[in-house]
């Protein structure tokens, strides 16, 4: 059963104590379930079935029960989000697993963070081939804090290569992309036309993370281009203003919490212009494991706290789905943007950031999207 709104709304109510989120190793398999005419009454409460009392099974232990007794869990299972079912004792036994692990993560976490704080950071050694790059700006080039305790990330994504600020713009270049030939040729070879499936995960995730901006793109080597959006008024942006770019580079679930306090960001026209407050992003991967494109949620808030496993998720359906309809067409990519582009439509200006094909508006909200709402600590 395909993921319903209705189902998402209701899963997120304890979103922020624990992830309601699957692995398909849990569900218990169809053949193992109880049969449904051999259950008259709810396995938890004992109530009789009825018209308005209708059977269920738990999608982890496979008894029948009420829908009563069953909370709304997702689950990634063959590349497709789909609905669980999990009954109430299956929850707490989640529940009880979940503390147990987060707090050996604890444990362990102060036992290897004061055993890294101990030695000399290798990272932190200068380059003898980046002379040119600026390095008092670039604090976040040491390792954070961590915050092992559970999978929610209370500081910003660290990274670890260098910022170049030798330009016309306040903001660094875009980062260096190990292999971008060979990841921009990977992703020549996949169809990235308007798929519904992005469409879902876009629309899903804005749910997931209550934020009103969000989408599906692709960077190639001059462009990053909106697949499917949410609260995006254009189709393209350059390169070179891209966020979307340094998850990339990373390969990993990126998040910046204040988009504002970030060197890397805070004089970048998409936070300077529409004020945005908040990113997360997490990868879309090729078959031959290139990352070629964003799951991405965006907010005009700064905010405390963000769980990238659930982003993760949507991000592997979309790059799953992506290797499903991969067709044999020489070049799909150029196709695809060529049929789409909105170039034509882009009236070219003379912005104070001096990139003419960057509009102003880029991030104002759609018609069709919900006025943002400014909030101060969402997960």
């Amino acid at each position: 059963m395909m993921m319903s709104e209705a189902n998402v709304g209701r899963m997120l109510r304890n979103a922020n104590e624990r992830e309601r989120i699957l692995d398909p190793k849990q569900l218990l398999h169809h053949e193992k379930y109880t049969p449904f005419k051999s259950c008259t009454a709810c396995h938890i409460c004992t109530k009789s079935f009825g018209t308005f009392r209708r059977r269920a099974h738990c999608q982890l232990c496979g008894n029948v029960v009420c829908r009563s007794c069953t909370l709304d869990y997702i689950a990634d299972v063959a590349g497709k989000i789909v609905d669980a079912r999990v009954c109430s004792p299956c929850d707490g036994k989640l529940d009880v697993e979940f503390r147990q692990r987060t707090s050996s993560r604890a444990i362990a976490g102060t036992v290897l963070s004061r055993s890294f704080m101990s030695r000399p950071n290798p990272l932190a050694t200068p380059s003898s081939s980046s002379s040119h790059v600026s390095r008092k700006k670039s604090p976040s080039r040491h390792r954070p804090e961590s915050h092992p305790s559970s999978d929610i990330a209370t500081e910003s994504t660290p990274y670890f290569y260098a910022l170049d600020f030798n330009w016309s713009h306040a903001w660094p270049k875009p980062p260096f992309i190990p292999h971008d030939v060979e990841r921009i040729k990977s992703l020549s070879m996949l169809d990235v036309r308007r798929h519904d499936f992005m469409q879902s995960a876009v629309h899903f995730a804005c749910e997931v993370f209550d934020t009103p901006i969000g989408g599906v793109s692709f960077i190639d080597e001059h462009q990053q281009w909106f697949a499917s959006s949410r609260g995006l008024a254009q189709e393209f942006i350059p390169r070179q203003a891209s966020i979307c770019a340094h998850t990339i580079a990373l390969a990993a679930p990126m998040a910046v919490l204040d988009l504002g306090q970030d060197i890397r960001f805070r004089h970048n026209p998409l936070v300077t212009g529409p004020n945005l407050g908040f990113y997360a992003g997490a990868p879309i991967l090729s078959p031959d494991g290139h990352a070629v494109g964003t799951v991405f949620v965006m907010d005009l808030a700064p905010r405390s706290a963000c769980d990238l496993s659930k982003l993760a998720v949507f991000a592997h359906v979309v790059s799953t789905k992506l290797a499903d309809v991969r067709t044999d067409s020489a070049s799909p990519t150029e196709a695809s943007i060529a049929s789409d582009s909105p170039t034509d439509r882009v009236i070219s200006a003379d912005l104070p950031w001096g990139l003419s094909s960057l509009p102003q508006s880029v991030f104002a909200v759609s018609a069709e999207a919900p006025l943002p709402r400014v909030r101060r600590s969402r997960v």
